[in-house]
């Protein structure tokens, strides 16, 4: 495939970087909220341009800790991981916003 056909991915280093201490809003079963492991978890769905060795776009994501970025990785495909991870996008939005971190909203 010539990557001049590619699609850019929007990534924004500060938009990952806010992550670092913050609170897990996954909050799966068994979340410890260890905020020193919090990271921005991408969107595990095709529809948010994830892909084989791809990750999704950075705006399709939310502050997990490592216990429930895992389970999000491996339990995807159930109805309520996918709920919480829609539930947590909106509250990893709601936090930018009190942060002032830009974000393309309208293609969200």
């Amino acid at each position: 495939m010539n990557p001049s056909f590619k699609k850019p991915y929007f990534r924004n280093k500060k938009l990952r970087d806010s992550a670092r201490m913050e609170d897990c809003t996954l909050n799966l079963p068994g979340c410890r909220n260890e905020r020193e492991t919090v990271v921005l978890c991408h969107s595990p769905y095709s529809q948010h341009g994830k892909g084989k060795g791809i990750k999704s776009e950075d705006h399709f994501s939310c502050y997990g800790c490592y216990h429930c970025h895992s389970i999000l990785d491996k339990n995807y495909s159930k109805p309520e991981i996918l709920a919480a991870f829609f539930r947590a996008m909106g509250l990893t939005r709601q936090r930018l916003d009190e942060k002032g971190i830009d974000y393309p909203k309208d293609e969200i």
